[in-house]
This record gives C-alpha cells, structure tokens and sequence, in this order.
C-alpha cells in the first residue's frame, strides 16, 4: 500500500483483558464510570459504584464472561493477544473485520484500525500511533460499529476522538468525519435479513428458495421471531436520545425484507424487545426476559390471560393476548457483533428462562460478525460518507 492519507477508525465498546475477576473489575470501573453512560452525580454514583456494583458484579461477570471466553490459535492470529489467555468474542470479531475491510480498501491508500472505547487498545493509543506511524493522514472517519445512535455508545467514542485532537500541541489536525449510526443502510438491513432466513432454512430444512407460505402454514401459529436492542433509561430518551426511534425503525425495515423475501406477512411474528437494563431507574421497554417467560403461556387461566394482555398492550402488539409461542427466533439488530450480552445473556439465559416457561425450541440468530455480507455492508457505509 502507498502511503495513506485517509484512515478508517473502526470502533468497538471494549473488552476485559481476561476473564479474571481483576480485569473484569477494571473494565467495568472504566465502563461504569463513563458520565455518558451513568450521569448520576459523582458523590451519589462512586460510593455506590466501588462500594456495592464493582464488589458485587465483577465476580458474576468475570463468570458470565468465562462461558463465552475464545481462545486458541485465531485469537493469537486476528488480535496478537496470548493464544491461551484468549480474548472476547466482541474483541476477535473487531478485529477481523477492520482486517477484512483493510483487505478492500488498501487499494484506495485507506488505512483500516480497530479501537476499542474502554480497555486496552483503546482510542487515544489508537490514535496516537498512527499519528506517529503514518504521518500523511490527513483525513480520519470514525466509524463506531453501532447501528443505531445513542448517546451511551457513539457519543462516547465521538467525546474521545474529539479530546484526542483537542490538544494544542497537535498542529496538523485531520479532517474528521463521524458516521453517526448506519441502520438505515440497505445492505445491513438485508444482511440481517438474509442471516434470519438462514437460520428458518436451518431450523425447517429447507433451501432459501423454499415456499415459505407453504413450509411455516402449519407451524407460523406458534412462531415469533424477536429482534431484541440494547435498552437505555427512559430518562435519556426523554431528554433528546433518539435510539428507541431508531430501533423501532430497524425492525420495521427488517420486518419488511423478510416479507419480501418470504412472501408472507410477518405481522403477527415479530415482536420487538430491549434488554441488558442496569439499575433501578425506568429503561426502555418491554424487556426481553419477561417477554420470554409469557410468550409460550396458554391461555389457560385468568392468570395466564392477565399476564398474556399485559404483553400484548406494553408491547402495542394486540395478537400476543392470545397467541402461545412454542419456537422462539431471537435476533439482535443493535449488535453488530456477538458479545457478552448476546452470547451469554441471549443465547444461554434468555434460552433457560424460555424453556422454564414452557418453550419448546430457541434460536439465537448469531450476530453479523466479520461475516463477508457484513464486511461489504460496512464499505458501503464508508462510501457514503467519504469517497475512496
């Protein structure tokens, strides 16, 4: 590659060095003290903060991450961390895809580095060795890999890129350009798509070219697939966040490929949730976990039937009154890579709870990955916002 004048700054939430409950800690204590994601006063928030969440959930987490931990000879390779210290799957798949997209664009004299906002490998170090590595750039995207906005997750990367380049002595600034979010961007939303149709094949064994009205006749009844956001307080949203409105967009986008795709109505299947609330302060609902403990309820009872109409309306979907879900599809829009949040709070917990509740069958739709559908989805996202 020539020498580049423009870099892509692919960006991640972070990661724990390990699964130890020392590292988790110091993550979290990183994470958790970030006033974007918690804005409560520091005198109110640090006592409860050291005193209580980092004592308490550091040791349930550093377990939480264990379940989910890679290691191995791909780690070594992808991130350079120890092979057998391994890393997260958020971390592993972060780096492939800035290595896939770096593949594809260094032709164009585009530089390609992966970042994480919390951690090791974090923003400003990111940052400060391509200012000493490659002194001729002169443009920069920061490019989070978060589909949807909120003022928890881009604006925290927007805030250290933007102190970065704050300081006086840093003479030659680059020009700076920010993507905001990318939900709206046609490939993502047929990627996603395509990867929810996957899974049906998979599960129906049939190919993706199957009469679909005729495969899901029978069973659509007792089907619904949930696409399942990252949650923020009421509060943020009240106060100017538009991440709920991007998400209830996500999904009706998404809801509207599969009917292509399929030549059905979705209209009675897809439900929307939010999970991963923190605190006790009012978050963005309906929650996954409750959801999942109603759906596959008969409406045997007056109880059953309460809890069913307490669904339906807090979810603004009418025909979970009297539907009993038997096979649950969940897909996470909100993530565009697999993490603890997906893989141990979706695709173990959220399975358990289900199956408890009288479920039958749960499938977890894997997260886009560094898949190749992904990797051009994000180019395009590149393309539109500078030209390469």
């Amino acid at each position: 590659m020539t020498s580049p004048n423009t870099l892509v700054l692919v960006v991640n939430l972070g990661t724990p060095t390990s699964t130890s409950p020392q590292a988790v800690r110091s993550f979290l204590r990183e994470f958790l003290s970030d006033r974007r994601v918690v804005d409560l006063p520091r005198y109110i928030w640090l006592p409860i903060l050291y005193c209580f969440v980092l004592t308490f959930r550091s040791y349930r987490a550093a377990k939480a991450y264990e379940s989910i931990w890679i290691r191995g000879a791909q780690v070594a390779q992808m991130t350079g961390k120890s092979a057998s210290c391994g890393t997260s799957p958020l971390s592993l798949y972060t780096y492939s895809i800035a290595a896939k997209l770096q593949c594809t664009l260094e032709k164009c004299s585009v530089l390609v580095k992966a970042a994480m906002r919390y951690g090791e490998d974090n923003i400003p170090s990111c940052l400060a060795a391509v200012r000493r590595d490659y002194p001729g750039i002169r443009r920069v995207l920061v490019l989070p890999l978060f589909p949807q906005y909120s003022s928890t997750t881009t604006a925290c990367v927007f805030d250290e890129v933007f102190s970065f380049y704050s300081d006086p002595t840093k003479r030659c600034l680059p020009s700076l350009h920010l993507n905001r979010e990318y939900y709206r961007n046609t490939m993502y939303i047929e990627a996603i798509a395509e990867s929810v149709v996957a899974k049906l094949g998979e599960h129906f064994h049939c190919g993706k070219e199957a009469d679909w009205a005729q495969v899901l006749s029978t069973v659509l009844p007792h089907i619904a697939i949930l696409c399942s956001y990252h949650s923020i307080p009421v509060r943020f949203a009240a106060t100017g966040d538009d991440y709920p409105e991007q998400c209830y967009e996500t999904t009706r986008l998404l809801q509207a490929s599969l009917e292509k795709k399929l030549n059905l109505s979705l209209h009675n299947v897809i439900v929307h949730v939010f999970q991963s609330r923190f605190g006790k302060e009012p978050w963005i609902g309906p929650f996954l976990m409750e959801t999942i403990q109603v759906l596959p309820l008969e409406c045997d009872t007056d109880e059953n039937r309460v809890r069913k109409r307490e669904l339906a309306n807090v979810s603004q979907r009418p025909f979970l009154a009297e539907k009993t879900v038997k096979t649950c599809f969940v897909v996470s829009p909100s993530f565009s890579v697999d993490c603890l949040e997906t893989l141990e709070e979706i695709a173990i917990a959220t399975r358990e709870y289900f199956h408890e509740s009288g479920g039958e069958t749960f499938v977890y739709i894997p997260c886009l990955n560094d898949s190749d559908a992904h990797v051009s989805s994000l180019i395009s996202v590149i393309e539109e916002n500078i030209r390469v």
